[in-house]
């Protein structure tokens, strides 16, 4: 039986290696897009529970102005009525269309939405009999339990709905995190493949290179390998057994900045960091490095680098030993992928998801009751917790003392002014400096 040459080998061999590649990219694809969906889903929850909070308050706002109508007479609190109807049908409307995905939850905001135009016709009621009757008949409307009984209802209804949602919430956030895993896991293999099909490229080369004696045949192998390395879409390195670098592929050039730099270059020229630590790779702590040294095979190991252009990306290393017949290792390769498209889109999805929660918290929190310094000192610790705040204070001026007094604050130390006059501390002293630099505002 005729046996194939090395060049068809080599092709065919690529052949199956671009043909597997072809298929994990397909599925990464999906997975990303999968990513993207869900990811989607994650911004609408938001979007239905700030719109529910909103309509919400908009409803306790539009009762308490009735309420002092009744008690007062003074016909301004019912200035903005028809607007606040407006708003509140309108927000209405927007968590129907925002739940439009799930059936449950459209049939819990029609209840909301009936309970709340019940509890606007009670509350129109009450005005009504305020106008027609009087005061003393309107009281009596309000002592016969109605208005309560409509206010309990709305309320276990509302409750009900954003339990619900944001149980949907956390559904949607855990299929998101699982979509992203799978296409970094997608990810992962494609490289590992890669470097499978690299791998046994390089040992088929090397076997034929030690039957083979003459030099041009030598000659033929190598560039030919180079050549389908340089074909390659990401950063390859190969090393000699010494551990010197002895081939880069374009992609890795371009990867680092685009610089044309010749074989055999070292690692000092190379700059990168650890992502956890922010400490800068040593020679030995390269991936490369340490699978010629000491045969260890890295996957998927993150580092975030300097281009010789300046720039700065997060790449995906992956490195491996390769031995021959005897199992000496005689080179090694490394392949690098840059993923800091995909990581900066991970980090905005997360700062985005902590400012929405942030920002529904600190609704809810001054919906929650009308404690001022409750509400302040709740909303220093969400800071702090939320965005890394560890030290802060409310400072709100006295007309009558004329002196700043300190409203809330949340780590601050026993030595900090609680209380000082214009022209005292640290706000005195920036106005002497230079008002530029200095900025206060009545609470």
């Amino acid at each position: 039986m005729k046996k194939l040459s090395i060049g068809y080998r080599v092709v065919g061999g690529f052949t199956i290696a671009v043909l597997l590649l072809l298929l994990s990219g397909a599925q990464m694809y999906r997975s990303l897009k999968g990513y993207d969906e869900t990811a989607g889903w994650v911004t609408e929850s938001y979007k239905v529970l700030d719109a529910l909070h909103r309509s919400m308050l908009e409803l306790y706002d539009l009762e308490s102005r009735q309420r002092a109508y009744i008690i007062t007479g003074e016909p301004d609190y019912l200035a903005d009525n028809e607007k606040s109807l407006r708003n509140i049908r309108a927000t209405l409307a927007d968590i129907v269309g925002l739940t439009a995905d799930s059936p449950g939850q459209q049939e819990r905001i029609k209840t909301l939405t009936q309970l709340v135009e019940d509890r606007l016709q009670i509350l129109d009621k009450n005005v009504g009999v305020y106008r027609t009757e009087g005061f003393a008949a309107a009281r009596d409307r309000l002592k016969t339990g109605i208005p309560l009984l409509s206010r309990e209802a709305l309320q276990k209804q509302s409750t009900l709905f954003e339990r619900e949602e944001r149980a949907l919430l956390l559904q949607r956030i855990a299929q998101a995190q699982n979509n992203a895993r799978q296409a970094q896991a997608v990810g992962a293999l494609v490289v590992v493949l890669a470097l499978l099909g690299l791998a046994v490229l390089w040992w088929r080369m090397r076997r034929e290179v030690q039957t083979r004696q003459e030099a041009d045949a030598l000659l033929h192998e190598s560039d030919l390998l180079k050549q389908i390395i340089d074909l390659l879409p990401v950063g390859v390195f190969v090393t000699d057994a010494a551990g010197e670098v002895t081939q880069i592929n374009p992609a890795a050039r371009a990867l680092w900045g685009g610089v044309q730099r010749g074989d055999g270059a070292q690692y000092g020229e190379y700059v990168a960091y650890w992502p956890e630590t922010g400490k800068r790779l040593a020679a030995d702590e390269w991936a490369l490095q340490r699978a010629i040294k000491t045969g260890e095979t890295v996957r998927d190991e993150l580092m975030d680098i300097r281009c010789f252009d300046g720039t700065r990306k997060t790449i995906a290393s992956h490195a491996m030993p390769i031995r021959d017949l005897a199992g000496h290792t005689v080179s090694a390769m490394a392949v690098q992928v840059d993923v800091t498209e995909f990581k900066h889109t991970e980090q905005h999805m997360l700062a985005t998801a902590r400012f929405d929660e942030t920002q529904a918290r600190a609704v809810a929190l001054f919906a929650s009751g009308f404690d001022r310094s409750k509400i302040l000192d709740g909303l220093l610790k969400l800071l702090a917790s939320q965005h890394a705040l560890p030290v802060s204070a409310i400072y709100g001026f006295d007309e009558w003392s004329g002196r700043y007094q300190c409203e809330a604050s949340h780590g601050l130390s026993a030595a900090a002014l609680r209380a000082f006059a214009l022209g005292e501390g640290l706000q005195g002293r920036q106005q002497r400096m230079t008002s530029r630099h200095c900025w206060t505002a009545p609470i």
